[in-house]
């Protein structure tokens, strides 16, 4: 039986994150929920939301930066991706009507 950490017959190379990110994950998933800048007019003015999503952000950023993980045999499926992405971004621009393709309405 494979065990859900099992890719290709390999253990995937993800190292365990901190603690403290995933606790500021948790909390802006909450305050998201919950609209906290919605309720609270100071929350809303500093932007609350967006100030504590841009700290985990960092968090997680430089938790990644100081343990890179292993991509192994999934590195082309994940430059795929990074190409699929890059090529949507790219023919925003170009598009018939550019701003029916910025807006999405």
């Amino acid at each position: 039986m494979r065990s859900a950490g099992k890719l290709w017959g390999k253990q995937a190379g993800y190292p365990a994150r901190g603690q403290a990110s995933f606790i500021a994950f948790l909390a802006f998933v909450v305050a998201r929920y919950i609209q906290l800048g919605a309720r609270r007019d100071i929350l809303a003015t500093i932007r609350f939301e967006f100030l504590l999503g841009l700290g985990v952000i960092a968090m997680v950023g430089y938790e990644a930066m100081q343990r890179p993980p292993v991509l192994g045999k999934v590195r082309p499926l994940i430059l795929g991706i990074v190409f699929l992405f890059v090529a949507m971004v790219v023919q925003v621009p170009f598009a018939a009507a550019p701003v029916l393709a910025r807006d999405g309405t």
